[in-house]
């Protein structure tokens, strides 16, 4: 079985390392979106399973902005039983905790090795959560979520 994957980042080369990561895997990407507006479209649509959803998007002309967290509220209201993995550039504690509050399924901050990109899709996809230095916890509150 093939878990459908939605590549979310406004940056080709962050797109094109993440595709090499995940070949020859039994994780399929089913899409990529380099604006927001691509990314809250191909995350609504119900074949898509994870999505890999950066923060920061330089969608202005005033520079980078963090619509990932409103990505993220809007596609958890949309869609609360579809696995969603932030990946940024930040490490911040606060970048984190805002990720929990807005029910994320885990964090990754970029540049891990691909093993644990790959292993970080499929625990979320299984209904674990992945966290900066913490091992994967089982989602309690995905299931309940799906089921209302």
């Amino acid at each position: 079985m093939s878990i459908a994957l939605l590549i979310a980042d406004d940056h080709p080369l962050v797109r094109e390392g993440l595709r090499a990561a995940f070949e020859r895997t039994d994780i399929t990407i089913v899409g990529e979106a380099s604006t927001v507006a691509e990314a809250l479209r191909f995350g609504l649509d119900q074949s898509v399973e994870v999505i890999m959803l950066d923060i920061s998007w330089a969608e202005d002309e005033y520079g980078m902005a963090d619509y990932g967290f409103e990505l993220l509220s809007n596609i958890r209201c949309a869609r609360p039983d579809v696995a969603v993995l932030m990946y940024s550039v930040q490490d911040a504690q606060s970048y984190i905790a805002r990720c929990r509050r807005l029910r994320a399924n885990g964090y990754l901050v970029k540049g891990v090795d691909d093993r644990l990109l790959v292993t970080a899709v499929r625990a979320v996809f299984a209904g674990e959560e992945i966290w900066p230095g913490q091992a994967p916890q089982p989602l309690s509150h995905r299931t309940t979520l799906a089921r209302n």
